[in-house]
């Protein structure tokens, strides 16, 4: 130590070797704030030796207002007379790196100086704070599966009881529309059953693709031309009172995926940018090329909104099932969710910023498609199959929904025969001998065999017997698509007539 420098009356070289060869960041100061010892490493917080800084305050580095703050804290320890121990906190010195410390203020009586001073150690506890905050983040994303798996069982086990009964409501109220004589009133009150089962519908297709564990489809989407055609959707979804930009650069976007989802996933930020924007605004939507950190190529697409924005409170809970600022029938909490969990499905990911007053960004980030992967497949175009005087086998153990779609196929000029379950099914198909030109169950029913069941049984028996398999349910029942039988077909609950007659077509020959 120099003739400036603190005496603990010890050899001062040992001394000095001793305070600088440990991690601590160790300082002296007096009752006015200056600085009687600083080791090495307190003093590279300041970006300087321990000589440029003995003597003086720390005002030179710092500034006034922060020197009268410390001052004002050290001169009260020292006048109470006990150390003080403070909450871990984070610093950033003059070497612009932040640092977290746990600091011990320390006050006694320099009897050689004739003077109080105050002992100051920070403890440098970046390494552990990082690990905690890291668990945390870890514990964080744990709850976070354990909510969306909670929700994928509870959906998963109600969804086909809740789609049995969509699926009546909307094929009771299509049925009613044509076949009833209804009144201007008659087909309002229709229209609002079909519309608030769509609704219902749409909730429960969120829930089921949160619950969702088995990857996607994926072909080639080519986003410029998926964002230019999905623009009009998304300017009828936002409003006439907000503003629609779209900056897509002349590059082609290719992605591996799905195109509805990605739709879908601009289409709920749409909507929750709608809601935030009640006196109208600008959504903003910016799409192009980038490279990470190991040069993987990706698309990016950036979403703006000039909205009322997000807390930070908020923001940390924006992408929760269920969670929502929404008052009591203005929202189900799915939107933000779902968006979130399509990207994973594209083995991508979402990134939000917001402030009160300044709006939200969201960024979706792509891998990029590698070049010449081959486009989704064009169908051929065929004329549509006559089904008059076809005979389709109906498998249901719900009595009132086979009795819907009786209707239905009658309404397409279908003989019905029915079964109220697979093991039914299979007794009328091996031991009658009739044929049917096409078979429609529902997966899940009483008895030993479910749908995929008598599908499989059917196929041995006969392959070219088409199979339409009905589904409340949301998980993959051929996860090996060679295991799936030629001429089988899945039909989502609820939909309406048009959509099974559209597979009915689709399976029977002309």
């Amino acid at each position: 130590m120099n003739s400036s420098s603190f005496s603990f009356g010890y050899s001062p070289k040992l001394l000095e070797a001793i305070l600088n060869s440990g991690t601590d960041y160790i300082c002296v100061k007096d009752r006015q704030g200056r600085f009687v010892y600083i080791n090495e490493r307190d003093a590279s917080l300041y970006n300087a030796k321990p000589a440029e800084i003995l003597g003086r305050t720390v005002e030179p580095w710092v500034g006034r207002a922060q020197f009268e703050e410390w001052a004002r804290q050290d001169l009260e320890i020292i006048n109470l007379g006990r150390p003080k121990n403070f909450e871990p906190y984070a610093r950033t010195g003059k070497d612009e790196i932040t640092r977290w410390f746990d600091t011990v203020k320390i006050p006694f009586f320099d009897e050689q100086r004739g003077e109080d001073l105050l002992l100051v150690i920070h403890r440098d506890i970046t390494k552990i704070v990082e690990a905690e905050m890291e668990r945390n983040a870890l514990r964080d994303q744990m709850l976070v599966a354990h909510r969306l798996e909670t929700i994928g069982k509870l959906s998963a086990s109600v969804a086909h009881e809740f789609n049995n009964i969509l699926t009546v409501i909307q094929a009771s109220a299509s049925l009613l529309t044509r076949k009833a004589n209804l009144d201007s009133e008659g087909q309002f009150l229709v229209q609002g059953i079909a519309q608030s089962a769509g609704r219902a519908a749409e909730v429960v297709t969120r829930l089921l693709l949160l619950s969702r564990r088995e990857t996607v489809e994926h072909a080639c989407v080519h986003l410029q031309k998926l964002l230019f055609e999905t623009r009009g959707i998304l300017q009828a979804a936002l409003g006439h009172k907000i503003e629609l930009t779209l900056e897509v650069g002349p590059e082609d976007l290719p992605i591996k995926g799905n195109g509805t989802m990605v739709e879908q996933a601009l289409i709920n930020l749409a909507l929750n940018a709608r809601d935030a924007m009640s006196n109208g605004g600008t959504f903003a939507v910016k799409a192009g090329l980038t490279v990470d950190g190991d040069g993987l190529d990706l698309v990016i697409v950036e979403v703006r909104d000039t909205g009322v924005g997000m807390s930070p409170e908020v923001l940390t809970k924006a992408f929760d099932p269920f969670y929502t600022t929404k008052t009591v029938g203005q929202g189900s909490g799915l939107g933000l969710a779902v968006v979130r969990r399509i990207m994973e499905l594209h083995n991508g990911r979402i990134e939000a910023e917001s402030r009160p007053n300044e709006g939200a960004r969201f960024v979706l980030t792509f891998p990029k498609a590698l070049s010449g992967e081959p486009d989704p497949p064009v169908p051929a175009t065929v004329a549509p199959a006559s089904l008059a005087g076809k005979t389709v086998l109906l498998v249901d153990d719900e009595e009132l929904v086979r009795e819907l779609l009786r209707f239905s196929l009658d309404a397409m000029g279908i003989h019905t025969v029915e079964a109220a379950n697979g093991d039914q099914a299979w007794k009328i198909i091996s031991e009658s001998g009739r044929k049917f030109d096409c078979v429609l169950t529902d997966v899940v029913m009483d008895g030993e065999l479910d749908g995929v069941s008598l599908r499989m049984k059917i196929a041995a028996h006969d392959p070219k017997i088409p199979v339409i398999i009905m589904t409340g349910h949301s998980f993959n029942y051929f996860p090996d698509p060679g295991a799936v039988p030629e001429h089988t077909d899945i039909l989502y609950k609820p939909f309406l007539p048009e959509a099974l007659k559209e597979k009915l077509r689709s399976l029977i020959p002309n």
